[in-house]
């Protein structure tokens, strides 16, 4: 089984509290990490961050691409549902790798 993801549009919108530093280092690593571990030739991505007056904290490792990351394996995994596939194996065969079942 091979799978081939076609193309991928996600929009990023996320609350960095009261201070703007280090925002614009979070949007850039949300685009760039989108549908990252997958071959997928057609991507766009929109990333935007709000300011509010919300308590903002983050640990500071992997700043943003963790997030980015995560919502992909969930957007795949909701792909593999939905083509009624076992995850694992959605996931193995939309690597460009050709997966037995």
């Amino acid at each position: 089984m091979r799978i081939l993801l076609a193309g991928f549009e996600v929009d990023f919108v996320y609350d960095h509290g009261a201070y703007s530093e280090m925002a614009d280092i979070l949007a850039s690593k949300a685009i760039r990490f989108a549908g990252f571990g997958y071959n997928i030739p057609s991507v766009r991505a929109l990333a935007r961050v709000g300011f509010s007056n919300q308590t903002y904290g983050t640990a500071y490792r992997s700043y943003g691409n963790s997030q980015a990351y995560a919502m992909s394996e969930n957007l795949v995994d909701i792909l593999a549902v939905t083509a009624e596939r076992r995850a694992l194996l959605f996931h193995l065969a939309t690597d460009g790798k050709t997966v037995k079942r």
